[in-house]
């Protein structure tokens, strides 16, 4: 009995390191937040409407805007069309559904590529979430850039956003 508690007792240990090795990031003037299996680094925007983070293989870039830009520039009959459409518009290629964003109500994702040249951008693999927090009238567009063209880290992320309650 006693080595069956301490193997729970290390499963447990071991699952809560894992949990705690997430690496949270909080941007509080849209109430959103994600989590990044690894840890970027926070960089100046030159806009309080941006949110910039990065490291050598992946950069994290999210733009908050009003319910007015909203329903003046994005708004199509659903977040999944609005996504391919703005994918389309920023010059992305290869564009695939990623599917409903778990933790965000009004959220959708897609996959798509990049090519090196546009804005100076290396070739990458790009996640595109959007959001709506209707409650708050904020708007969301994150572009989750993976230099390393390891998409499964990128798209683990984007199911992380969230937007506080």
């Amino acid at each position: 009995m006693k080595t069956f508690t301490t193997f729970i007792f290390l499963l447990l240990l071991a699952g809560t390191q894992a949990v705690l090795a997430q690496n949270a990031y909080k941007w509080d003037r849209y109430s959103l937040s994600f989590e990044a299996p690894f840890k970027l680094d926070l960089y100046d925007t030159e806009s309080e409407d941006v949110f910039g983070s990065d490291n050598d293989n992946y950069a994290v870039d999210v733009s908050g805007f009003s319910m007015d830009y909203y329903n003046q520039y994005v708004k199509e009959s659903d977040m999944k069309s609005s996504a391919f459409s703005i994918a389309k518009a920023y010059g992305f290629f290869n564009i695939k559904d990623g599917g409903a964003l778990p933790k965000l109500t009004n959220g959708y994702y897609v996959i798509c590529d990049s090519e090196s040249g546009i804005e100076g951008a290396r070739n990458a693999v790009v996640i595109l979430v959007l959001g709506l927090d209707e409650k708050r009238k904020h708007y969301i567009e994150g572009t989750i850039y993976c230099y390393d063209r390891n998409q499964a880290n990128g798209v683990q992320i984007a199911k992380t956003f969230s937007f506080a309650n």
